[in-house]
């Protein structure tokens, strides 16, 4: 993969993430939308908690354990959808008794690691970059 096609696939996947956190923030009505069974909005999480980690995977370079940090993050942010409809009982996400507080823990470990680790990747090739010259 050339370096013009990297920029252009992690700006894309950033870009879709600020879209789902927009789209979460603000309440649009499209995020009740269906797709198959799945609401739209639940979707889009995903995509929004996997996008940040995976394009700073696509810049990690060489560094095992950057890469391997990506990688555990990517995992936790694709099991985060599987998880939360097993602790909710339902496609919806809809919680009931006390299901609802495992959930905000997962959904904010899962979220802080989406938004730490590519502040991780960036510092760490600055300090590669900065020790080269």
């Amino acid at each position: 993969m050339t370096s013009s096609q990297r920029l252009l696939l992690a700006t894309l996947l950033v870009s879709t993430t600020v879209f789902a956190a927009a789209s979460l923030v603000s309440g649009a009505s499209y995020l009740l939308w269906r797709i198959g069974p799945f609401p739209l909005g639940n979707l889009l999480t995903v995509l929004g908690l996997v996008g940040t980690p995976l394009a700073a995977w696509l810049y990690a370079g060489s560094r095992a354990w950057l890469r391997r940090l990506c990688v555990v993050t990517i995992t936790l942010a694709l099991a985060w959808y599987p998880f939360s409809i097993l602790l909710a009982g339902n496609l919806n996400l809809s919680f009931s008794g006390n299901r609802g507080l495992p959930w905000l823990v997962l959904t904010g470990v899962s979220s802080l690691l989406s938004l730490t680790v590519p502040f991780v990747v960036v510092g760490v090739s600055l300090i590669d970059r900065l020790r080269r010259r």
